[in-house]
């Protein structure tokens, strides 16, 4: 018995841990969020530079080209890449990394949040836990298959998507309620 008080007593209180672990959470999400940024900041130049030196035929109208890549590099060889299969892939995966950083935004003022105020029970945590849900739903919704460039850009159902959505969305129910009990809380005193 006497040792079990000994351990609470040693343990920190609950609020100076979140204040900790959040702001350590912080840190790594906001690593995560810039990598991701410099991901789509890359792949967009990649995808610029295919269509501008990737001999492609960027604008067809009705058997004719109009508009094809305007800049010739003698020694670039592509071999047998389908720079449109390319682009496809690499437009696919700049969607999900902007997607991404959304959602990891969201993660981030959270956890910001949680590392200053004495309670994180606030409207503007339900607004963003609600907005990670719609956002990781978005994410596992969408699928980029380019087997044939922009021709198999598809939308599926994802069980463990709408899943996961549910589940943030239920937190922020649950964040909702704690809101209303900490205003309730804060008015008898």
């Amino acid at each position: 018995m006497n040792t079990e008080c000994n351990q609470v007593e040693q343990k920190k209180p609950v609020k100076e841990r979140i204040h900790k672990i959040s702001h350590v959470m912080e840190i790594i999400v906001k690593i995560g969020r810039i990598a991701a940024i410099i991901g789509v900041v890359g792949i967009s130049g990649l995808v610029l530079f295919l269509m501008l030196c990737g001999d492609m035929d960027l604008l067809v109208w009705m058997g004719d080209v109009i508009w094809h890549s305007p800049i010739h590099i003698p020694d670039m060889d592509f071999g047998n890449l389908n720079n449109w299969v390319s682009v496809g892939c690499l437009i696919g995966m700049v969607v999900e990394l902007i997607f991404t950083v959304l959602f990891l935004k969201q993660v981030e003022e959270i956890l910001a949040g949680l590392g200053v105020d004495d309670t994180p029970f606030h409207e503007k945590n339900v607004k963003h836990i609600r907005k990670l849900a719609v956002f990781y739903l978005v994410m596992s919704l969408i699928h980029f298959e380019t087997t044939d460039g922009f021709e198999n850009i598809s939308v599926g159902i994802s069980i463990m998507g709408i899943i996961g959505a549910g589940i943030f969305w239920l937190i922020s129910l649950i964040f909702e309620y704690g809101c209303e009990l900490q205003t309730e809380h804060d008015e008898t005193l």
